[in-house]
């Protein structure tokens, strides 16, 4: 059986990205840069959460190295009329980020559509 159409998201080529991938939030106006190496999705932090203090639970880099945090916000996401909720957890990241949980939960695919390197990239939906 052939799999159906897949819808995409609008996912677009952010500016002076060298080949990275980003994808705009209608509600916010946030361009999410979307990574599927990493296994959560981030927020950065705001001024408020900075006063708070860390109270989330550490994350860990690649290295090894503890990456301290500072809670979790659930928002709403709107990407080409497809809204979403998401728990993001909130770190000093200095932009905001979609990881593999987000990708994985909606069954999100990124796929490049040119042959010739990295000039086009898709989100698309999986038709389950």
């Amino acid at each position: 059986m052939e799999p159906g159409p897949r819808k995409s998201l609008g996912a677009v080529m952010g500016p002076h990205t060298n080949c990275l991938l980003f994808i705009q939030d209608a509600l916010s106006g946030r361009l999410f840069l979307c990574d599927t190496g990493a296994q959560v999705s981030i927020l950065p932090v705001t001024a408020v959460d900075m006063q708070v203090g860390q109270r989330g639970t550490a994350l860990e880099a690649a290295k090894g190295s503890r990456i301290p945090t500072f809670g979790k916000w659930r928002i709403p996401l709107c990407f080409n009329r497809w809204h979403f909720f998401w728990d993001f957890v909130v770190d000093k990241m200095e932009r905001p980020l979609l990881g593999a949980d987000f990708l994985c939960s909606y069954s999100l695919l990124v796929e490049e559509l040119s042959a010739c390197g990295c000039n086009q990239f898709c989100l698309s939906a999986l038709q389950t």
